[in-house]
């Protein structure tokens, strides 16, 4: 009898998969999220190629990524070799504070960087200017350069432009608060096996719970981050973090943690919208 009511539910299952797909499909609604989020792409001056996540956040073009994306490493090995590109930048004291720290940061971006761009849902790919960045919760604010946003704007030169009152964004929510075993959701370009170049990981998406909330170093400085229960590879850096069935932004995915043994766990490592909120003026 058992087995009989095993293989009713079977059926049932199997018959409504069509109607079942089309509800996952709307709960994350990805085709709205995918034409939000952008690819990137920073060319370094000693020949790397630095590349991650990022996503609209106005309708004037401004973006928000990981500040790692931009340096193209992590704040620790910055810190490293004491943010030196060349003998130009100053000597600074060894006790330096926050703002000399932050001050060497810029002057090693201002010399590393050759050209920043952002690759649109559509594949055009449009150059960016840095506004804001803060290494220590390894978040950057960026914008469109104007030039390109105006030919946007206007189909001038473009595949398909962008809606003429701006670009398409998403809503953000800096109240959030992390909450034990809450469903979550968070989209970019992950690397994945068989793609050498960091421009062509393909955009990919993860579900996750929220399954700790520890005060670790991750890509930026100590702070507070969500842990997710999911792998995060390469390359979604800077992906928005939504919970999962909503479009506004809650987080924003800054790394992963490789742990012991040499076992490539990734986990996803988070910050809110929150931290970022009452620690810079970056919101």
């Amino acid at each position: 009898m058992e087995q009989t009511q095993n293989a009713n539910k079977d059926i049932d299952v199997n018959n409504n998969s069509n109607q079942n797909l089309e509800v996952r499909k709307i709960r994350n609604d990805v085709p709205y999220k995918r034409e939000r989020v952008v690819r990137v792409i920073v060319q370094m001056r000693n020949g790397t190629t630095s590349a991650g996540t990022g996503f609209f956040i106005s309708p004037d073009g401004e973006i928000l990524t990981c500040a790692h994306v931009i340096s193209g490493t992590e704040l620790r090995n910055l810190k490293a070799i004491d943010f030196k590109v060349n003998n130009s930048i100053p000597n600074y004291e060894v006790n330096d504070d926050k703002q000399s720290q932050h001050t060497k940061f810029q002057n090693y971006l201002t010399q590393s960087i050759i050209s920043l761009q952002v690759e649109l849902a559509n594949g055009e790919r449009v150059m960016a200017e840095i506004k804001k960045i803060d290494e220590d919760l390894d978040v950057a604010l960026l914008k469109i350069a104007k030039n390109d946003l105006e030919k946007l704007e206007k189909n001038e030169g473009t595949k398909n432009g962008v809606a003429k009152n701006g670009t398409p964004f998403f809503l953000l929510n800096d109240t959030y608060t992390p909450e034990y075993d809450e469903s979550t959701f968070f989209c970019g370009f992950q690397m994945t096996g068989g793609y050498d170049n960091p421009t062509q990981y393909p955009f990919s998406i993860n579900r996750a719970v929220v399954s700790a909330v520890p005060d670790v170093v991750v890509a930026g400085d100590r702070h507070e981050h969500i842990q997710l229960n999911s792998i995060n590879l390469g390359g979604k850096s800077g992906a928005p973090l939504f919970i999962e069935g909503s479009n506004t932004v809650i987080g924003i995915i800054n790394g992963n943690m490789n742990w012991s043994g040499g076992i490539p766990l990734c986990i996803a490592y988070a910050t809110s919208l929150q931290l970022i909120k009452d620690r810079t003026d970056i919101l």
